[in-house]
């Protein structure tokens, strides 16, 4: 967890700093969760670089970064959400927009017009085809298993 901001003026101005410094200690202890305190989104995005670069992760799996970012733009926009989809990044995602001219078709394309008119190939097109019907029940039951080694 990274904690952003001035600390010592935060700390300063509660009431009862120690039940902050009870509930971070009781997140570490309790969940094992790692605690870092950052300044400002400087300090954070140059720890989060050198934490990809360092830390040793599992196969596959990086640092979660919530974070909403502020679109420019309705063209960001729509890149950035034809981008979550699997196996698609912001220069197929480009190209789709490009072929289908909205997000709602890339969305509404079957699997062969994906691979055909999106020129993704079959198996990426059946990927995306499978994840946008694929039922969130199913999906958490997926990850669940996942997570446990399971599935």
């Amino acid at each position: 967890m990274v904690v952003e901001g001035d600390f010592q003026s935060i700390l300063s101005e509660m009431r009862n700093p120690r039940a902050f410094w009870g509930a971070l200690i009781s997140l570490s202890l309790s969940y094992g969760l790692r605690i870092f305190f950052r300044q400002d989104t400087v300090q954070t995005a140059k720890f989060i670089y050198t934490l990809t670069r360092q830390a040793p992760f599992k196969k596959g799996v990086r640092p979660l970064v919530i974070s909403k970012p502020r679109m420019e733009s309705i063209m960001e926009a729509q890149i950035a959400v034809v981008e979550s989809l699997p196996g698609i990044g912001p220069v197929l995602a480009e190209r789709l927009l490009r072929q289908f001219s909205t997000v709602r078709k890339i969305f509404m394309a079957s699997a062969t017009e994906l691979a055909v008119k999106g020129r993704i190939g079959k198996a990426r097109a059946n990927k995306i085809f499978q994840f946008l019907d694929l039922p969130h029940e199913v999906a958490r039951a997926k990850s669940t298993q996942a997570r446990l080694g399971l599935g």
